[in-house]
């Protein structure tokens, strides 16, 4: 088993990349024993956010190469579709999906706007202890 960071994962899915030829090379001697984490697809949703590419695409694709730590297929979809069509910033459409449906604390509003269950900081009294 190895782990992918996001610069493999990127020379995968991008048409061209000057990393492109290792990558598939070990890519190609390791298959199906490849895993990566959520961090790693944070780290590619932001950059492809930044550069306004095709998140959906790429999420969807990392989910086929290689195993997410800690998210599921559907997890990933959902969030691409919350940053590509709602428009999330990218924290906050993770935020929104790995709740899985608990109820989130923040002032966030977009939380409101996309149906889930907000606790509102900006309504809670806050008591200060001395002591």
């Amino acid at each position: 088993m190895i782990y992918a960071e996001s610069d493999f994962l990127l020379a995968i899915i991008k048409k061209g990349d000057w990393l492109k030829t290792s990558a598939q090379k070990i890519y190609a001697e390791n298959k199906g024993d490849i895993t990566t984490s959520i961090a790693a697809i944070i780290e590619i949703a932001l950059i492809y956010d930044r550069l306004n590419l095709n998140i959906e695409n790429v999420i969807d694709s990392i989910f086929k190469i290689v195993h997410v730590e800690g998210m599921t297929t559907e997890e990933g979809a959902e969030v691409a579709h919350l940053i590509q069509e709602e428009k999330l910033s990218v924290f906050d459409a993770f935020h929104a999906v790995l709740s899985r449906g608990l109820p989130i604390a923040s002032s966030e509003h977009v939380y409101d706007k996309i149906g889930k269950q907000r606790i509102k900081l900006e309504k809670r009294q806050i008591v200060t202890f001395i002591g």
